[in-house]
């Protein structure tokens, strides 16, 4: 945290306000975007979920498990939700949230994850917290585990690093596909 790391070094601030923002869910919720955001995208280069996303899957690997095994106490059920499973519907929530809209009753209403022993516990707004939440530090964590550091100083050696490995913005956009989110 010392360095010059700044795509880096946002992140983990805009996670650790969000972990200490208690009052208002949206907030943290909108906090860990930008911890997102600030990994993944660059202002003027590549920049939008669909980068975003693409980014995450490819950092993180879409089957990689949101709730890997000793993440929740052992009395809750086994989840087998991953990556790919829940990073459009993060950007669907954030998007509703960063756009003012009203939030579809779809994420009040509908289950989340099994708690306790309990199927359905958790309501679909509780999930994505968890998994936004995961995204963020399982993000912060591969980028030191793979050494990649030097690729998250700024706009530019991040774009770099992803283009490298053929996620710039326009390449991304050709294998975009449409995404239908929760009305």
């Amino acid at each position: 945290m010392a360095g010059d790391y700044w795509k880096f070094r946002m992140a983990a601030q805009m996670h650790e306000a969000g972990y200490f923002q208690n009052h208002e869910w949206k907030a943290k919720y909108f906090l860990w975007t930008a911890a997102l955001e600030s990994l993944f995208t660059s202002q003027g280069k590549s920049m939008g979920a669909p980068v975003a996303k693409e980014r995450i899957k490819f950092l993180l690997e879409p089957n990689t498990l949101i709730y890997p095994p000793g993440e929740l106490v052992s009395s809750v059920l086994p989840q087998n939700m991953t990556v790919a499973d829940v990073v459009d519907e993060v950007y669907c929530l954030r998007n509703n949230i960063a756009h003012g809209d009203k939030l579809p009753s779809y994420y009040f209403e509908m289950a989340g994850r099994d708690d306790f022993e309990r199927p359905f516990a958790l309501s679909r707004w509780d999930t994505l917290i968890e998994a936004i939440s995961f995204l963020v530090r399982y993000s912060l964590l591969a980028i030191l585990r793979k050494d990649l550091i030097e690729h998250f100083r700024d706009g530019d050696t991040s774009e770099a690093y992803f283009s490298a490995n053929g996620l710039t913005q326009g390449e991304v956009r050709k294998h975009l596909r449409t995404l239908k989110c929760p009305s």
